[in-house]
């Protein structure tokens, strides 16, 4: 919704992936050192190793992730300054006309578009920095 792309993996399944290539490289390995030596040291430095490699596939992952979401969150942001900026012209261009009905569907369109970016987008709750809404010209 709203242009989000799925992810290819789901995080368990990532994780499975992960898990399985560690075990079996683990696994090679400890035949390798055992058909060489047996030495519970050396076994030990491989797994320690091994693990190390597998934290940092795990870390590398994660600061990718927040990489990414770092930049639709950026994105998000400045689409909804620039959303704003254009409704103050929008709701300064109903000042020009006298017609109370337009305004009143100018105003409806307004707090539809302010819930909108306030409610539907992420991001950080923000106080509107633009005028009120549009008042219609009282009759003499």
């Amino acid at each position: 919704m709203f242009g989000v792309e799925k992810p290819h993996r789901s995080a368990a399944s990532s994780g499975l992936l992960v898990a399985l290539a560690v075990g079996v490289l683990t696994f090679f390995s400890d035949v390798v050192l055992l058909s060489v030596t047996y030495s519970m040291t050396l076994l030990v430095v491989d797994s320690i190793l091994l693990g190390a490699m597998a934290g940092a596939v795990a870390w590398m992952y994660e600061q990718r992730h927040k990489r990414i979401t770092a930049a639709k969150l950026e994105t998000v942001a400045q689409m909804n300054h620039l959303v704003r900026n254009d409704l103050e012209i929008i709701q300064y261009s109903a000042y020009a006309t006298q017609n109370p009905e337009h305004i009143q569907r100018i105003n409806d369109c307004l707090r539809h578009i302010e819930w909108a970016l306030r409610e539907v987008l992420p991001g950080n709750p923000q106080k509107p920095d633009h005028p009120p809404l549009v008042q219609a010209p009282q009759r003499r």
